[in-house]
């Protein structure tokens, strides 16, 4: 497969305006919301452009969903409760673990069946028999099961986007579904209600069907699986440490709201000493829109912008925004920016949703 580096550098060149990429010779500050993964390796990013960069965090440390539990375990043990595993995909995530001189074991999930809470009932799914399921289906829906059928209405996409992995494009027949929810996807191919119920439980059906099956390809090309020994969450760790010698991290700085005006951008945010105004000439949004869904009503977006963040809004997908003078983009691949007319979900997932999920611990 591509090197996520390369894709990344080539997305930055091919999407990047002239006056970003050289904001840097005039050490241009921006605000960076959120110390997740996201937000951290994008602040360290851009301080390696030359770019000042201050990262607010709400919480008392850095991580994100990036956590490891080791509180009342044995000496050596400890338990992720956020972000699990790092696919051997995901280049960047592990270039940063080399750079950081982390360590890394295999990550062996184990054949374990699943357990699902259905109608007041649990089942026990993925071993033995299928489950007699208090479902409406159809005689074929029955004969396939849950797994059957979302291998035989799932897989057409997936087969025909095979070969394609190495393409910087979001591959076409993954594309093409894009237009459709997970819902709107399985009914096209012909499953009943109660059968959707039951192939989309613990899922969420309003989500993008193009988003999910380009998550599926990433999962069948992947080889190995990885670790962090000692905790996944040493990666966090290592880029905050880096940024927290320079003082650009100020953690229990709760962002309330983001806005720009022709002389630059700002946000707002709540601490312990009161309400806070940090201005810079560029505002990034790291957060998951399910925090940061309201930040933006001062953002000045314009209509195809406000648009990209209604679809995208549903999804969880962590949005990297920037604010500059009165125009609001999409920052694409770290410091690169996709402008324009609205990309769709998909491609915001290939593109930005990666430097905290797609490509990083997942």
């Amino acid at each position: 497969m591509m090197n996520r580096r390369s894709f990344l550098a080539a997305a930055a060149a091919a999407f990047a305006p002239a006056t970003l990429l050289r904001a840097a010779e005039g050490k241009r500050r921006v605000v960076v919301v959120g110390a997740g993964l996201a937000g951290l390796s994008c602040a360290y990013e851009l301080r390696k452009l030359g770019f000042e960069a201050i990262v607010l965090e709400g919480q008392g440390c850095a991580g994100g969903r990036v956590q490891t539990l080791r509180e009342d375990l044995d000496w050596g043990l400890s338990a992720e409760t956020g972000a699990t595993r790092i696919p051997d995909t995901h280049h960047m995530t592990l270039d940063y673990v080399r750079e950081f001189g982390l360590t890394l074991e295999p990550f062996k999930g184990g054949d374990l069946a699943d357990v699902l809470h259905l109608r007041g009932q649990n089942y026990v799914s993925g071993h033995g028999p299928e489950p007699d399921w208090p479902l409406q289906l159809t005689p074929e829906e029955r004969h396939l099961g849950r797994g059957g059928m979302a291998k035989r209405y799932m897989a057409g996409p997936l087969e025909l986007a095979k070969g394609s992995e190495d393409s910087l494009s979001v591959p076409g027949p993954i594309l093409e579904q894009d237009h459709y929810t997970l819902r709107q996807f399985l009914e096209k191919q012909g499953l009943s209600r109660d059968a959707i119920e039951l192939v989309t439980l613990g899922g969420d059906k309003a989500a993008s069907a193009g988003l999910l099956l380009l998550v599926e390809l990433n999962e069948q090309v992947t080889r190995e699986y990885f670790h962090i020994r000692g905790g996944n969450d040493q990666l966090p760790g290592a880029l905050a440490k880096q940024l927290e010698l320079g003082g650009a991290i100020r953690y229990g700085c709760r962002v309330t709201s983001v806005g720009q005006d022709d002389s630059g951008a700002w946000a707002v945010m709540e601490h312990a000493g009161g309400h806070e105004t940090v201005r810079g000439d560029y505002v990034v949004s790291a957060l998951p829109f399910s925090v940061a869904r309201n930040l933006f009503a001062d953002a000045r977006l314009s209509a195809e912008k406000q648009r990209a963040e209604a679809v995208l809004e549903g999804e969880g997908a962590e949005r990297v925004c920037e604010y500059r003078s009165g125009v609001g983009e999409i920052l694409g691949a770290w410091a690169g920016v996709a402008g324009g007319a609205r990309p769709p979900a998909v491609v915001c997932h290939w593109r930005e949703r990666g430097k905290a999920r797609h490509d990083g611990c997942a």
